[in-house]
Formats: C-alpha cells, sequence, structure tokens
C-alpha cells in the first residue's frame, strides 16, 4: 500500500486487517454496512486506490456478494480476497 490509499473493512475483519498491516496504514472500517457505503468518506478524504477485504468470488456472506463490476480481485488466500475499487 502506498500513502494515498486505504483498505475498507467490515466489522468481521477489520481485527485481521489491522493486525496484517505493518506501518502507517489507513483501514475505514465501515462497521456492518457495505463497502459502497465507505467509498465517498475514502474518496473525501483523499485516497486515490482504495482496497476491501472480503470474501472471495463465489462466496457470500448472507445475501451480500462482492459487487465485482466496481472491485476488482487482486488476491486471494483462502476464502479471503483483497479487492481494487475500480469504479467512476
Amino acid at each position: 500500500m502506498t500513502k494515498d490509499s486505504v483498505v475498507l473493512a467490515h466489522e468481521s475483519f477489520f481485527g485481521w486487517v489491522s493486525i496484517g498491516l505493518t506501518g502507517n496504514k489507513t483501514i475505514i472500517d465501515y462497521l456492518l454496512g457495505t463497502p459502497l457505503e465507505a467509498i465517498p468518506t475514502a474518496r473525501q478524504l483523499g485516497f486515490k486506490t482504495i482496497y476491501w477485504i472480503w470474501w472471495a468470488p463465489g462466496i457470500s456472506s448472507g445475501d451480500y456478494q462482492a459487487p465485482t463490476e466496481i472491485f476488482s480481485p487482486v488476491y486471494t488466500l483462502g476464502k479471503i480476497t483483497v479487492y481494487v475499487y475500480a469504479g467512476p
């Protein structure tokens, strides 16, 4: 990650993400909402690259699937995937 990048993390992944990142990295915990609700905040804060931690494609949490039309998977480890925002 660079200084102009951020990670969006759901409440259930926040602890795992904060342990896994080293150095001065920014995480936006969007609690129990969706990453789409956190994107405007990340943009307002000036972040250019937005990463998102979520389940791998095809795996869902409840009824929520990764919105792959605006997030592209860049790294998968087991059932967890790092996505990058590719939306408008």
